[in-house]
């Protein structure tokens, strides 16, 4: 069959590809195709005495027998255009002394109605392979799309390029031109696209994703969509994965490797199916398997036309996800007696920020270590902290599987669990120099609960301190927000509040129990003593000033509706 026609019947046969399935499309692997099982097929027509050898079909075979030291077969006339990665496979055996073959391409003027398919080669390539000769078949492989890229017009098949022995013989069973597979995507995990198929400047198409929970606190996920551009690789995959191969000349059935290591399944042999954004080109589909990460990383993608095994591809496209390391220190504020705050940068590298989902932040004082794992923060607050102690403190990068929910499983302060497909990198430099946390919160001897009365009408509504008391803010002496440990309160100290109306304190100074690290809720209010504890001479009226008195109490709400 001529490669005209075959270039006809390969048009006709993708204008039917999304009709069938691809192992039904003829010729979208093999280009040309030559048996001997009726015939020479146009090869090997030059005469006895050029060839160096007596050709003849014998048994559905090209036999030969060398009758000199260069016996040769030629091609039939071709207008071969070499734009992909062409293979010239067959199958042949050699019997007798000799361990290479060679392979002559004719680079001539393009064919025409008067060409001479008996002329000299013009600009001939040349490759050499190795052979067997055992007298038994074997397939082989020659790649001449390494060759150049210029039309082939003829193709001359040395069986023996090592001075052949008269009476050796060779025999083929079939010549074909294949085009081997060619990838030009891989994708599944976050994918980088590129405009050519040097694959530099990566680009992603990356959208922020906010959701808030309780409709105040926010929660960022990047969310990673497809591209346009030809070539794509993937990064920051974990076991279990599934990547999508895509590219050209696959064959009916193939066989996909990461690292030497087959794929996840039932099945080690896969059929591409038809890629849905780019014409004749097919995706394959493979489950990263666990053992890979022993190998190189990004890993190696293997992909064999089942049919001809010489025909494969092996690229770097597909990473594993790897470990991230902070090189900043962090840095501490706010530090307080139990607690200080943590801050931190993200990985300065785009592509480092993007696998990253977590942060682990680990406080040490020498004796002791602690940790919390935060998610989409790069700022925290690490408690409970021993007084008057000094602490190391490390941020760790976490890079975990994002196609799972659990590492969006966030607090309301950014912690959560760790998953447990977590790539944890190295910690970062120790926050500098070392903090000391302090001895007490709050230090003072004595204040005058009068000196800071307010006296304005009671306004509910204000959302500044304390509302809703009578007498206004200070009313009732020094007033706390929040958690507070204050010094120099204790069970001898006494104080009376402004509203007292009777030779009674309405309130006492209360001392926490010393045993608690820090107050709680039910210390606070189990310690606080009444009035009615205390007995207060009416002589003595006006008291001296309160050596601190603490009373914690909440605001009004924001809105009359909450």
């Amino acid at each position: 069959m001529s490669l005209k026609c075959i270039v006809v019947l390969l048009v006709a046969a993708l204008a039917l590809l999304q009709a069938q399935s691809l192992s039904q499309v003829p010729f979208r692997t093999v280009e040309a195709y030559w048996s001997f099982g009726d015939g020479l097929n146009d090869w090997a027509t030059s005469s006895t005495a050029a060839m160096e050898a007596e050709v003849d079909v014998n048994g559905g075979l090209l036999h030969g027998v060398a009758l000199g030291e260069s016996p040769y077969i030629d091609s039939p006339l071709l207008e071969l255009e070499v734009d992909d990665r062409h293979y010239l496979v067959l199958r042949m055996a050699y019997d007798g002394l000799c361990s290479t073959g060679r392979v002559l391409l004719d680079r001539g003027p393009v064919v025409g109605t008067f060409t001479n398919r008996k002329a000299q080669f013009e600009r001939p390539t040349t490759y050499d392979f190795s052979i067997l000769s055992d007298g038994a078949q074997h397939i082989y492989y020659i790649p001449i799309y390494t060759l150049g890229d210029e039309t082939i017009r003829r193709i001359r098949l040395y069986p023996c390029a090592t001075r052949a022995q008269l009476g050796q013989s060779f025999s083929v069973d079939w010549i074909q031109i294949i085009k081997a597979p060619t990838i030009t995507k891989v994708r599944g995990c976050i994918d980088q696209y590129f405009a050519t198929s040097a694959r530099t400047s990566p680009v992603a198409n990356v959208t922020l994703q906010t959701t808030k929970t309780n409709g105040v606190h926010p929660r960022f996920t990047s969310l990673f969509g497809r591209l346009s551009l030809p070539y794509a690789t993937t990064y920051n995959c974990m076991a279990n994965d599934t990547i999508a191969i895509q590219g050209r000349h696959f064959g009916d059935t193939a066989i996909v490797h990461i690292n030497g290591q087959p794929c996840l399944g039932p099945s080690t042999i896969h059929a591409p199916t038809l890629a849905s954004d780019a014409f004749e080109e097919e995706v394959l589909r493979c489950t990263l398997p666990p053992n890979a990460l022993d190998g190189p990383n990004p890993a190696v993608v293997t992909v064999i036309n089942e049919a001809f095994r010489g025909l494969r591809i092996d690229m770097h496209l597909v990473a594993y996800a790897q470990p991230v390391t902070l090189t900043q220190a962090p840095t501490l504020s706010n530090v307080a007696a139990h607690a200080m705050d943590v801050t931190w940068a993200p990985p300065s590298d785009i592509w480092q920020s993007l696998a990253t989902t977590g942060y682990r932040v680990t406080w040490t004082d020498g004796s002791s270590t602690a940790s919390v794992v935060v998610g989409n923060v790069t700022t925290t607050t690490i408690r409970p902290l021993a007084a008057n102690a000094t602490y190391n403190v490390t941020v760790t990068a976490l890079v975990e599987n994002q196609r799972t929910a659990a590492w969006q499983d966030v607090d309301l302060y950014g912690r959560r669990a760790m998953d447990v497909t977590a790539v944890v990198g190295s910690p970062s430099p120790l926050a500098g120099p070392a903090v000391r946390t302090l001895l007490h919160d709050i230090g003072f001897t004595s204040f005058s609960a009068a000196a800071i009365l307010n006296n304005s009408a009671t306004y509910p509504h204000s959302t500044l301190g304390p509302t809703g008391d009578a007498g206004g803010q200070g009313a009732f002496g020094l007033v706390l927000l929040g958690h507070a440990n204050v010094q120099n309160c204790n069970s001898t100290s006494i104080c009376c509040d402004i509203r007292a109306s009777t030779n009674a304190c309405y309130l006492t100074c209360a001392a926490l129990p010393m045993a608690t690290a820090r107050s709680s809720a039910t210390a606070s209010l189990t310690t606080i003593r009444n009035s009615s504890d205390v007995t207060v001479p009416p002589a003595v009226l006006p008291l001296p000033p309160c050596g601190p008195a603490l009373r914690l109490t909440g605001s009004a709400p924001l809105h009359d509706d909450v």
